[in-house]
């Protein structure tokens, strides 16, 4: 995965590894910063599709630890809602052209 400033189209696999030690990969869709938070995220995907033909794409702030080039996985913060509608935003014109809906699990 590739971290920085703007934004980064990467398609490559992203490992998550659960705190029940249960992995599931996903495929990175992009990394980006919002400037004015100073914070990073990354949109992911396990390819699904539901019943309407859309595909799922999921949302997390990462952060990387000191002298890692792993990132953690932070999940979002739900109280805050600017941000969330920001990224569901982001989401929403990434999914099926504006059609697509938001998985919760990490926000």
């Amino acid at each position: 995965m590739q971290g920085g400033k703007g934004m980064s189209e990467n398609k490559k696999p992203l490992e998550v590894v659960h705190p029940d030690g249960r992995i599931e990969i996903f495929e990175t869709i992009m990394t980006f910063e919002l400037t004015d938070l100073k914070k990073e995220f990354i949109l992911y995907t396990d390819n699904k599709v539901d019943k309407d033909g859309i595909v799922h794409i999921y949302g997390s702030e990462i952060r990387y630890p000191p002298g890692s080039d792993i990132p953690d996985l932070l999940g979002m913060d739900n109280s805050d809602l600017t941000t969330y509608y920001r990224i569901r935003d982001i989401i929403s014109r990434l999914s099926n052209n504006g059609k697509g809906i938001v998985n919760r699990p990490n926000f």
